[in-house]
């Protein structure tokens, strides 16, 4: 079955009637640059989130550096302290022991 050649150049002209039409082009425009808005938006909270994501790194990365640091310090205090008082040393660890025996068998 054919085409009707007065139908499909109606319909044509239809569409190029509603393709070049005002509203048509308004509502493009308008949709464009509401695309525009939001990409910028979400540009500007991606780069936040980046510089959040890069002081939270670094804040981690001091933490640890302090944290390493006070758990040497405590290992050196425990060494020295082990050092001058072997005996008091050897009962306390004999103690904790005991403790975390009696812990433990529960």
């Amino acid at each position: 079955m054919k085409a009707d050649p007065k139908t499909t150049n109606a319909s044509e002209a239809a569409q190029a009637r509603v393709a070049s039409s005002p509203t048509t082009e308004h509502v493009a425009d308008v949709a464009h640059g509401a695309v525009d808005r939001v990409a910028d938006n979400a540009a500007k909270a991606e780069e936040r989130i980046r510089e959040k994501a890069a002081a939270g790194e670094q804040q981690l990365r001091e933490k640890t550096a302090d944290a390493r640091a006070s758990t040497e310090r405590a290992v050196d205090h425990v060494r020295q302290y082990t050092q001058e008082n072997p005996l008091a040393a050897a009962a306390i660890a004999f103690a904790a022991g005991l403790i975390v025996s009696r812990i433990l068998s529960r």
